[in-house]
């Protein structure tokens, strides 16, 4: 996927919190993500890592790309939570669920983008900006 100048100048400013417990996919993720040359990226293991680490932010993310299934906290928790606080926050959910029910139970929930898995790098990078932009 081609970025134009105005998309590179967008994701320069974005701050994200990602939440993956799967290894290989925080690897993918990690990697996508860097490579679009973000202001900052954050890595939690669990819902509970990235609450801890959402609420202590020196500086706020703007936008949470979580799993749906991990231990101590799901995403759909660490959704409920993060909604509590900033009802805008755009919030990528990511799964393994591939049922037309998840989704709609993911914008039940208030995510503002659903990636089912396995998914490409550029669905990654579109669905970035889909969600920071509010498209």
């Amino acid at each position: 996927m081609e970025l134009t100048a105005l998309d590179k100048g967008h994701l320069a400013r974005q701050r994200v919190l990602l939440v993956e417990d799967d290894v290989q996919g925080a690897r993918l993720l990690t990697m996508v993500i860097e490579d679009l040359g973000v202001a900052a990226l954050v890595h939690a293991k669990d819902g509970q890592e990235a609450w801890d680490a959402y609420s202590s932010a020196a500086e706020p993310f703007t936008v949470v790309i979580s799993d749906w299934n991990m231990p101590n906290m799901t995403g759909a928790e660490l959704l409920e939570k993060v909604r509590g606080v900033d009802r805008n926050l755009p919030f990528i959910m990511i799964t393994g669920r591939g049922l037309i029910d998840s989704a709609v139970e993911a914008k039940t929930l208030g995510v503002t983008a659903y990636m089912a898995k396995p998914y490409t790098p550029q669905q990654i990078v579109s669905k970035l900006l889909d969600a920071t932009r509010g498209g």
